[in-house]
């Protein structure tokens, strides 16, 4: 996550800001949170624009591990051993016990 100011004019706001990679594979981002307007953060932080992106940076941290920590990691293991060797072939009769089931019906 980011930290980021969007808007025209006297009408920007601060917010925190998310990438993510859409269906079609495309990247696109989206608003996370608002942290306020920038004129009223601005009066916070006696008009100094760095201060105050250092801050927003910060709280796009906290809520960058909040994030991570509610969604967390999927990891599998694969072993090299259950492997299927290339070119050797395979089947499997998945519906047998079903047409077994609907011939004594």
């Amino acid at each position: 996550m980011y930290a980021a100011i969007n808007g025209v004019g006297n009408n920007k706001s601060v917010y925190i800001m998310y990438s993510f990679r859409k269906e079609n594979g495309k990247t696109s981002s989206r608003v996370y949170r608002k942290l306020g307007r920038l004129d009223e953060l601005l009066e916070r932080f006696s008009n100094d624009q760095d201060q105050l992106m250092a801050w927003a940076k910060e709280e796009a941290a906290k809520d960058t591990a909040e994030f991570n920590r509610k969604n967390g990691t999927v990891s599998v293991s694969f072993s090299k051993a259950a492997c299927i060797p290339k070119n050797e072939g395979r089947s499997f009769n998945i519906g047998y016990l079903f047409l077994q089931q609907a011939q004594q019906l």
